[in-house]
């Protein structure tokens, strides 16, 4: 004979031999059992009831990393197509380079365009020495980069000069940047715009 007692959270299920003959001796038997154990079931029905249900959480994918292209088209206001088009600047693993050196009048445009393409396509900046000169020389430029490329611009407020001075860190000034969307849109349509000279007073 089988008999299904219920306890809070547990349900326990006792078995004993029960002839048709005595099932009152059975029944007294079935609960006598469960009578000496009900401290132990009690203690792990309780537990059962006071453990936290498990809850996984499903693994977060990191959200995509925006288009470096997406964001210097929207930028200059020209499509995405247009920009990859053009082959100005290109993109590889968290680095940029320029693709036509040919459509930049100078290495110091060239520069701006490739400064811009780290601080507003890839979100990087400052950018430290050794990334700008590594840059500079996969666009194969071999005008000397330190001394000649970044003096200029750091003496023209295209790079903030304080930045560099202390810690040889490269960060483009508002001007800067604002002359490297000439340049790239310059580019863009096949124009090359020369340096803006200021008119001399007489």
């Amino acid at each position: 004979m089988k008999a299904l007692i219920h306890l809070p959270a547990l349900d326990v299920e006792l078995s004993a031999p029960s002839p048709s003959s005595d099932i009152d001796g059975t029944l007294q038997s079935l609960l006598s059992a469960v009578e000496s154990q009900a401290d132990k079931i009690m203690k792990v029905s309780a537990r059962f009831a006071q453990a936290p249900p498990t809850v996984r959480e499903a693994p977060v994918s990191p959200a995509p990393a925006e288009e470096p292209y997406s964001i210097i088209a929207a930028d200059l206001g020209v499509t995405v197509d247009q920009l990859k088009a053009a082959r100005l600047i290109g993109f590889k693993e968290g680095k940029t380079q320029i693709l036509s050196p040919a459509k930049f009048l100078t290495p110091e445009r060239a520069c701006l365009a490739l400064f811009y393409a780290f601080e507003i396509g890839l979100d990087k900046s400052p950018i430290t020495l050794e990334q700008g000169e590594e840059a500079y020389h996969m666009s194969r430029y071999t005008e000397p980069f330190a001394g000649r490329v970044l003096g200029n611009l750091k003496n023209t407020g295209k790079i903030n000069r304080s930045r560099y001075d202390s810690a040889h860190e490269i960060v483009l000034t508002p001007s800067g940047i604002e002359d490297a969307r000439e340049v790239l849109k310059a580019a863009l349509t096949g124009g090359v715009k020369p340096a803006k000279r200021r008119r001399k007073t007489r």
